[in-house]
């Protein structure tokens, strides 16, 4: 850190790689009134005091950097190849915003200007915004301006010092050295985000927050994209092609192409470890410091608890000073606990693993001269709650030969969480320890948390196939039923025997399974996998016994959750009707008929479609229609509607095709007239009583073999559980399951935290759990008196519960 003696402040160095158009303005100011105005060069003052036949000489890298070096705050409108002169020592960030909208504010924002000012303002006084956005295309003086901007920032930009112009770049250069260069930043927002981000990059610069915050240079009175003629649209996408992926992954925190390798962390624990350990040796405030911690507050928020309970245990057990004095100086930012998708993906921080790994690899870093375990003992003396702790000691202890006091640490750990798939490892094989050393009489033969000798036949036999930018045409895999149990997707080799597959699938042979999320797997939170040796199934025993990861068969259950098209516009899920446009829907066709289509002959169950309504969408309607039980006679096809197209005519339209339905899984929420159809925006409750009395039908003459009713609870309709119950009875429903509110869908943060009754800090947590007691004594009546309530034509559906 830098400290200023007028101001009385210790500022971060840091470097702002402001994109025009992106809300940047707003935030140089407030970082302004903080650092004060001789602490912060932007805009173009960089260029100050120079004349253009000095400028290339200026933009050398070593007289940019002695200009400018003793300035804590540099911000403007320069690319890459300016910036990275500073990224070294400075924390870095920029901020992208949705291409085609950036495009639109610059165009209006042209307009606003006088137009003897600069050629590209004339021109956008000139021509429609139609006529402009075509020159974006061909004129060499405007296509600098709008044709794909941000990605020429990233890849390379203006205030270069080799006069390496826009237009002497290849599109593939661009888009490489883009994707290069963005994961270089300490951190990337949108302006989309800007309130989240905005604060992320505040609390990373310890500034305090504003209470509001006021855009500056925005101007409103413009169309939406979505509001002009596709001609105008389609111009739109040709000028934004290269740089939309590189903005995706900002927003989802995943890369569309090039996708990094299944096998490839964002972080290793050891190289993390090395980061903290160089530290310990580096003065408080170190440059390379303020890069790493701007690096874990973008994509390891979960390692930064970790470090903070460090810290605290750190203090009041007196670890070697080196060490507080580096956590202090580590911790010294307030940082915000967001679920990264980035950090998610890397499969690193979601179980003991990492941060324990991370303490171990601390501990051995630390160069003090007693054994790296007195580290942890320390530790874990400090804190006897935090079984991250006492896992990492009883690894420690392992390697020093210390077995029965790995075994004790280890036990302890189990203790303290009764399921943890580290812990499990860590009790295994220090029992096996002490079993191979003579130590214990046998090794304990039912160990619940003992996955190793566990198989899960989900890789062998699933697929789910899933859109990465809201049913815009891209895709991944998973090997896995559910999305949020496996911590990686596949996206470039969607094949069912890719490499990707097969170490995914290795990685439940071994029984490692590091690519699956133990906290939120109940197979694996509860320990209930078959064992290997138990397992009779021929196909399994097969694959079990030869350790097959290239399958001779190809899946028997898939789950299409690709296609977004649908009619309604529920609030938990989306803000408005979403429907395909011609090249999306093109892209799907081909891809269906290029992957799904050749695993059909295998597959035995069928989901369609969890992302949208299939029954209102083209894509999914054909690839419905192409289901017909002489061509595959073992399919069964479980279709999850909103029910708002459920009718004897659409069946009929359907034709044999719909004798390959065999499960409808309803999504409904809510039990009555006012609550559908306000949660269910689109459907009329009238129409949903006809579907569901459709329904019946069909379950009743035996063409379906299950009905299912769904519900996200929320505020809006929890107190309406008993009557949900009774409906579902009513109607014949085989199985009722209520889950939580997952995501804020079209829900401001504060409006989700509100409506997500589910979460026990929401002031309404209580009484909705008294809902829920209610509900359950309800049904355990209806289960007395089950036989008169199926004898009166109703059921007594069975209940599953996914809220904690």
């Amino acid at each position: 850190m830098i400290f200023d003696s007028a101001t009385k402040k210790h500022l971060v160095p840091t470097i702002f790689m402001h994109i025009q158009k992106t809300a940047g303005t707003s935030l140089v100011s407030h970082i302004r009134s903080h650092y004060g105005d001789k602490n912060v060069m932007s805009h173009a003052d960089h260029l100050a005091g120079f004349t253009e036949a000095e400028r290339p000489t200026f933009f050398r890298a070593e007289n940019i950097t002695a200009r400018h070096n003793n300035i804590p705050f540099i911000s403007g409108h320069f690319g890459y190849s300016f910036c990275s002169a500073f990224m070294k020592d400075r924390y870095s960030f920029t901020f992208l915003r949705d291409p085609a909208e950036r495009i639109l504010s610059s165009y209006y924002y042209y307009r606003s200007q006088p137009p003897e000012l600069y050629h590209v303002y004339a021109l956008a006084h000139e021509k429609s915004l139609e006529e402009f956005l075509q020159l974006g295309l061909t004129d060499p003086a405007i296509k600098g301006y709008i044709w794909n901007n941000q990605a020429w920032q990233l890849a390379h930009g203006y205030s270069n010092n080799n006069g390496r112009g826009l237009l002497k770049f290849s599109e593939d250069e661009i888009s490489e050295l883009a994707l290069k260069n963005i994961k270089t930043f300490s951190f990337v927002g949108t302006m989309e985000n800007f309130q989240r981000d905005f604060d992320i990059v505040l609390k990373a610069l310890d500034i305090p927050l504003p209470k509001k915050i006021l855009k500056e240079n925005v101007g409103n009175n413009r169309p939406a994209v979505k509001d002009l003629p596709e001609s105008t649209q389609e111009l739109l996408r040709k000028l934004t092609a290269i740089e939309q992926p590189i903005y995706d992954f900002i927003l989802t925190g995943k890369f569309e192409s090039p996708t990094p390798s299944l096998c490839a962390e964002s972080y290793s624990a050891d190289s993390i470890a090395e980061h903290l350990s160089a530290g310990l040796m580096s003065r408080s405030g170190d440059a390379a410091f303020i890069e790493f911690k701007g690096r874990i507050t973008q994509s390891a928020p979960k390692l930064m608890s970790v470090l903070k309970e460090m810290h605290r245990t750190a203090v009041s057990a007196k670890v070697p000073a080196a060490v507080n004095s580096f956590l202090a100086s580590t911790l010294d930012v307030n940082i915000v606990d967001v679920d990264f998708p980035a950090c998610r993906d890397s499969g690193l921080f979601t179980n003991t693993f990492a941060p324990a790994r991370i303490l171990c690899s601390l501990a051995k870093f630390c160069k003090n001269s007693e054994p790296a375990s007195n580290f942890l003992r320390k530790l874990t003396n400090a804190d006897s709650k935090n079984y991250r702790f006492f896992v990492a000691y009883s690894w420690l202890l392992m390697e020093e030969g210390h077995w029965r006091e790995a075994a004790d640490a280890a036990l302890q750990a189990r203790k303290l969480k009764s399921y943890d798939l580290a812990i499990a490892k860590a009790v295994n094989n220090t029992q096996k320890a002490l079993y191979d050393n003579g130590l214990a009489p046998d090794i304990p033969p039912n160990l619940r948390t003992d996955n190793n000798q566990r198989f899960c036949q989900m890789a062998f036999t699933d697929i789910r196939i899933l859109s990465t930018n809201y049913g815009k045409g891209k895709i991944s895999v998973f090997n896995c039923s559910c999305g949020s149990w496996q911590l990686v997707s596949f996206a470039e080799d969607l094949s069912w025997n890719s490499e990707d597959m097969q170490e995914f699938r290795r990685s439940i042979l071994t029984g490692n399974y590091k690519y699956c999320d133990d906290a939120r797997c109940t197979l694996l939170r509860d320990g209930s996998l078959p064992l290997k040796k138990n397992i009779a199934n021929q196909y399994f025993r097969k694959i079990i016994d030869n350790n097959l990861v290239i399958l001779p068969e190809g899946p028997h259950n898939a789950q299409l959750a690709y296609d977004f098209d649908c009619n309604l516009s529920c609030p938990s899920c989306r803000a408005k009707v979403y429907k395909m446009d011609d090249v999306t829907l093109t892209a799907f066709d081909d891809m269906a008929s290029k992957l799904v289509v050749p695993l059909l002959p295998s597959i035995k169950s069928l989901r369609i479609s969890q992302a949208g309504e299939a029954l209102a969408s083209r894509h999914s309607m054909r690839l419905l229609k192409s289901l017909t039980p002489d061509k595959y006679p073992n399919l069964k096809v479980l279709l999850l509607t909103n029910m708002a197209l459920v009718s004897p005519k659409k069946w009929e339209e359907l034709g044999e095709s719909a004798k390959c339905i065999k499960t409808i899984s309803m999504s409904i929420d809510g039990a009555t007239q006012k609550t559908v159809e306000k949660l269910r925006r689109g459907l009329k409750w009238p129409r949903l009583l006809e579907a569901l009395d459709f329904v019946r039908s069909l379950r009743k003459n035996g063409e379906l073999e299950l009905v299912n009713l769904t519900c996200v609870i929320q505020k809006s309709n929890y107190m309406e559980l008993e009557d949900l119950l009774k409906l579902a009875s009513e109607y014949c429903v085989d199985t009722l399951s209520v889950a939580p509110l997952f995501s804020p869908g079209s829900y401001n943060p504060n409006e989700y935290f509100e409506e997500n009754v589910s979460n026990p800090n929401n002031k309404l947590f209580t009484h909705c759990k008294e809902h829920i007691e209610r509900c359950k004594k309800l049904h355990a009546e209806m289960m007395l008196n089950k036989k008169e309530i199926e004898l009166s034509g109703s059921s007594v559906p069975n209940i599953s519960w996914y809220l904690w």
